[in-house]
């Protein structure tokens, strides 16, 4: 279950909650005058701000970090040193992207989460190993909350969290392990992630964390990840993806540790981003085998939404990496292959955006809907 240096075009991906912010009804009459009672109109409804969170490589061949304010790029780095944008969070005016970049003149990645273009290194340097990664951001208060991984010096990727740049190991390096969503609730923090069975065996066990006490969702017999995690009320829900034994890799979700198969058959598919809106659970991945497509389950394994460009699809780089409800829509954010390169794009209500550059190949995963 190592990781490996991520392309472009790869995910790990993130879920965020969606802030709400509702209007208050204010009374006027016929010319728009406040008049302290009578009939009421609310007033009309703010355009929703989608930011997406992704990457782009420019024509020198390096990661350029950046994120999109609706379809308006904001670029995180300069193109001199690879880095990758993977989650996003708005609170207020602030804008936080976590990911990692290059340390300069070397190829050791430090992970690292950016405010309103800012960068702040978490990891040390990446002396201890090459290889650093900030996966999810989360702002509650005034406080920062960034989950990921450190590579130390025996090989193996310790899972963590930071708490205003603070390190909280989750697990103790004995065993390879990363940390791919975060979520707080309250003043509680939730971390999905996943470790190896054991010392001697690479698979992955699904879990989550929390207040850095783990919860185990399978249990080693087949390879499984955890990637998302929401939390509503007293229910947990965390998205992955588990192995089947017949070696088919299958999308599922857990509710309160139940697991919920997302696809049947000889076909796999990947589960990287989840939602949770009233009774209704959206799980954000991959579906095929040979014709891989970018889409999303509502619910169950039959309700499969195809997001793939019927136009202009080219199989082979449809993911999705994030996903967001607000109100009556449901946004995804992820990539699809057009004209030969991956372009990074959101669907909103399954019509697609194109946010990246038509010329470069580019990506996208964490998503906030204001």
């Amino acid at each position: 279950m190592k990781n490996r240096k991520l392309s472009a075009a790869a995910f790990c991906v993130i879920t965020l909650l969606v802030l709400l912010q509702g209007c208050k009804k204010s009374s006027v009459d016929d010319n728009n005058n406040n008049t302290g009672g009578g009939n009421t109109n609310p007033p009309p409804p703010t355009a929703k701000i989608v930011y997406v969170a992704g990457t782009e490589i420019n024509s020198g061949g390096k990661n350029v970090a950046m994120y999109w304010k609706n379809d308006t790029a904001v670029k995180l780095t300069d193109g001199s040193r690879d880095a990758v944008a993977r989650s996003i969070f708005v609170s207020g005016n602030d804008v936080y992207v976590a990911g990692y970049q290059d340390k300069s003149g070397s190829v050791l990645n430090i992970a690292t989460y950016w405010k309103n273009g800012v960068a702040y290194s978490l990891s040390i340097t990446g002396t201890g190993g090459p290889f650093d990664v900030a996966n999810s951001v989360f702002v509650s208060g005034d406080d920062v909350y960034a989950a990921g991984f450190e590579r130390i010096a025996n090989g193996n990727d310790v899972a963590k969290y930071w708490k205003n740049g603070t390190p909280v190991n989750l697990t103790d390096g004995t065993k390879d392990a990363d940390a791919q969503s975060i979520f707080i609730s309250g003043t509680d923090v939730y971390v999905a992630g996943s470790e190896a069975k054991s010392v001697t065996s690479s698979k992955g066990i699904a879990k989550y964390w929390k207040n850095g006490v783990a919860v185990d969702l399978t249990d080693g017999s087949t390879p499984a990840s955890a990637a998302a995690i929401v939390v509503v009320g007293t229910d947990v829900y965390v998205a992955g993806t588990v192995d089947d034994i017949t070696g088919y890799a299958k999308a599922v979700y857990w509710k309160n540790g139940n697991q919920i198969s997302l696809s049947s058959g000889s076909m796999n598919s990947y589960g990287f981003a989840l939602a949770v809106s009233g009774s209704d659970i959206y799980v954000g991945g991959r579906n095929g085998n040979t014709s891989i497509v970018s889409g999303y389950w509502k619910n169950n394994f039959s309700n499969f939404i195809n997001l793939a460009p019927a136009s202009s699809y080219q199989a082979g780089e449809e993911t999705v990496g994030g996903m967001v409800v607000s109100g009556s829509n449901v946004y995804a954010a992820g990539s699809f292959k057009i004209g030969g390169k991956s372009q990074a794009v959101y669907w909103k209500n399954n019509t697609p955006v194109q946010l990246g550059n038509i010329s470069l190949h580019s990506s996208a995963g964490g998503i906030f809907v204001k």
